[in-house]
């Protein structure tokens, strides 16, 4: 009753810019459509259901960029640290993942697993329910003080978005480092090294007069080949203790040289023998104007002929045998260099395609948890989403995928389509 008589007298304007008063009308609306799609049978009528969720989706989407200016406001100095995300891969990072966290963590907390990732759905449930309730709490403090007053950030509210914001961080990382591949921090310092072997290549390439500043400038394409090979050259011989330091263990270098370690030592041990003229001479030769591979040399014909000598003092079995045996040692030698010449294209590639991934613009895209994505129950009424999970009681219907969360629309239409 206190609630709404408070609610009647206190009820901020709707063109009011103060965002507690944003967050007002945009938390309600959420919650009209999440009242909506509660009460909407999804295999009846799919087509509304669709529009809901879409229109379900789009609110939460205002709700949490609201909260963020709020935490933006007033704990700019206390947000959760996010560093981690430049950790994620690419593809990883965009505008729908912090939806589909927020829709993982409803479906753990309900009690599901991810397919094929039981141990890490166990470890982190509980950490999805402290998520889930510290945001319904986070949502429902701000409401009851958008009725109070507009210009005042209780201390209650401060403690209550720094909770949940360390919450969301820390949810964010388990979830998708269980999810794909998350560089280490020796992984990342091993990268590091290999980025300044590629800086310090073109550097002595250009002072030494193999590449010219115009080259780089004008982005020339037979670069993505010139200084990969450089770079292998330079990191075997002249700056031998970085990341081809080829006396560390293999496990210890960049997944970039890791399969190529034998071949490596190989090539630095033949690098080694060579005089200072003579390794110029080989980089200038490298310095190649066009994509080309390292030439595979065709199987030579193999001598069947031994010395006069030999042959006349040797009977016919014997040397009938000597011949065969170094006909075969001839044909798997050369073999053998075939294997390792494809190997090295094979390396150089991909070093290449290494070095240009390097040298793309990092994301610019903010962490997931700075921008309007997060999927949040209603602080009035229980999410659809999780309505749903609720109800679930196969032990197939708590299991779920990956790509289920770019469907949840879809899923609000038909358990079947996302719960398997």
């Amino acid at each position: 009753m206190m609630n709404r008589f408070r609610k009647w007298l206190y009820k901020p304007k709707r063109t009011d810019p103060q965002l507690l008063a944003q967050f007002y009308y945009a938390d309600e609306e959420l919650n009209q459509v999440a009242a909506e799609l509660d009460s909407l049978d999804g295999r009846k009528d799919p087509q509304r259901c669709t529009l809901l969720v879409n229109q379900f989706r789009s609110c939460q989407d205002n709700v949490l960029n609201i909260i963020n200016q709020i935490m933006d406001e007033c704990i700019p100095h206390e947000r959760a640290n996010r560093d981690f995300c430049v950790k994620f891969p690419e593809e990883i990072r965009h505008d729908n993942l912090a939806g589909q966290l927020w829709f993982g963590a409803e479906c753990l907390a309900a009690g599901s697993i991810i397919m094929n990732r039981e141990i890490e759905s166990m470890a982190m449930r509980p950490l999805a329910k402290d998520l889930t309730r510290s945001l319904e709490e986070v949502r429902n403090i701000i409401r009851d003080q958008a009725l109070r007053d507009l210009n005042l950030y209780t201390e209650k509210m401060k403690d209550s978005l720094k909770h949940f914001d360390i919450l969301f961080a820390e949810f964010e990382l388990s979830y998708v480092s269980a999810m794909v591949p998350v560089k280490s921090p020796k992984e990342y310092y091993v990268q590091q090294e290999v980025i300044v072997l590629f800086c310090e290549t073109v550097e002595r390439a250009l002072r030494l007069g193999y590449l010219t500043q115009d080259m780089i400038d004008d982005y020339e394409p037979a670069l993505m080949f010139t200084i990969p090979r450089l770079a292998i050259v330079c990191g075997l011989v002249v700056y031998s203790e970085g990341p081809l330091n080829l006396d560390h263990k293999p496990e210890d270098m960049s997944e970039l040289f890791r399969p190529f370690h034998t071949l490596l030592r190989k090539i630095r041990d033949l690098l080694q023998t060579l005089t200072e003229d003579e390794l110029h001479t080989l980089e200038r030769n490298l310095c190649i104007s066009q994509d080309v591979d390292f030439p595979v040399r065709a199987d030579p014909e193999v001598p069947s002929v031994i010395t006069p000598g030999i042959t006349a003092t040797l009977p016919a079995t014997e040397l009938s045998a000597k011949a065969e045996n170094t006909e075969a040692e001839l044909a798997c030698s050369m073999q053998y260099d075939e294997q390792e010449l494809e190997q090295l294209n094979r390396m150089v590639h991909r070093v290449g395609d290494e070095m240009s991934s390097l040298l793309s613009p990092p994301s610019i895209c903010q962490s997931p948890a700075h921008r309007p994505s997060l999927r949040n129950s209603p602080s009035t009424e229980a999410s659809p989403t999780r309505h749903h999970l609720d109800n679930l009681t196969d032990e197939e219907d708590r299991v779920f995928f990956m790509d289920d969360l770019d469907g949840a629309g879809e899923a609000l239409a038909g358990l079947d389509s996302v719960h398997r």
